[in-house]
């Protein structure tokens, strides 16, 4: 039997594997232990907080959340960047009681994801303040203007990345602490080379991934994702993909490259 084409799957999850109803197709765990058997690793890029406990029975071999501000293996981590408290301080600084009106929400994420903290909470700026190990800060609200400013005085923060992925959220990580920083460590710790990297995603947050992926495939249509290698329609045609990949059948356009990974 000729190698799998790719050493490394990596893979978002809400709209990549898993549709708009949290479920994923039938036909694609299986096509992922598939994959783990002839000597693939599977790594799951999350914006999530926690891992799904559903997840347990996938061949998951690291997972990393809140993008890439950590990654686990083995629920031990492995990799993190978190924001000093310093940081978390200077974000929540220019919020504003209008901010968390109606519709309003600001939601600090730490090591623990038990142990989130939000706006409504009691002492919640000086808690998230000294929250240890933040690994993102949420902001969300209604007035996509407000969300633009908040967004351009995080993204002036030292040591700070800024990710926008909804148009009603905004989210401050460490910088370096995307998925694309994340793929690039599990590169390195794996011993992987980017021709031997698939990666699939289907929003914003997942752009920075197709620098260390040999082949990037876009799921859906986002606009962000343009410059995808391929674009499949949903998670049930990424498993239908993923499954002529390891038979040794591509795209055309993807055939030479195919062709020069084995």
């Amino acid at each position: 039997m000729s190698p799998l084409p790719f050493a490394l799957l990596a893979l978002d999850l809400d709209g990549t594997l898993l549709d708009a109803a949290g479920e994923a197709p039938p036909d694609l765990p299986p096509e992922l232990r598939a994959w783990q058997a002839g000597g693939a690793h599977l790594a799951l890029l999350t914006a999530r907080a926690w891992v799904p406990t559903f997840l347990a029975d996938w061949p998951v071999g690291t997972v990393s959340r809140c993008y890439g501000a950590q990654l686990l293996q083995g629920g031990q981590v492995i990799h993190e960047r978190a924001l000093a408290p310093g940081t978390v301080a200077a974000a929540l600084a220019p919020l504003r009681p209008a901010d968390l009106a109606v519709g309003g929400k600001t939601v600090v994420v730490t090591r623990d994801p038990a142990a989130a903290l939000r706006h409504t909470d009691p002492n919640f700026a000086r808690r998230a303040a000294a929250a240890p190990g933040v690994l993102k800060l949420v902001h969300g609200g209604p007035d996509r203007a407000r969300l633009d400013e908040v967004q351009a005085a995080w993204a002036a923060l030292p040591g700070a990345g800024v990710i926008h992925e909804r148009a009603d959220r905004v989210v401050l990580v460490a910088r370096g602490a995307d998925k694309g920083a994340a793929l690039a460590e599990l590169r390195r710790q794996l011993g992987v080379p980017r021709a031997r990297v698939l990666a699939a995603g289907d929003g914003p947050a997942d752009a920075p991934m197709q620098a260390q992926a040999g082949v990037f495939v876009r799921v859906g249509a986002e606009v962000a994702l343009a410059h995808a290698d391929h674009t499949v329609a949903g998670p049930a045609a990424l498993g239908r993909m993923l499954r002529q990949f390891r038979q040794g059948v591509a795209p055309p356009h993807l055939s030479a490259a195919l062709t020069q990974m084995r």
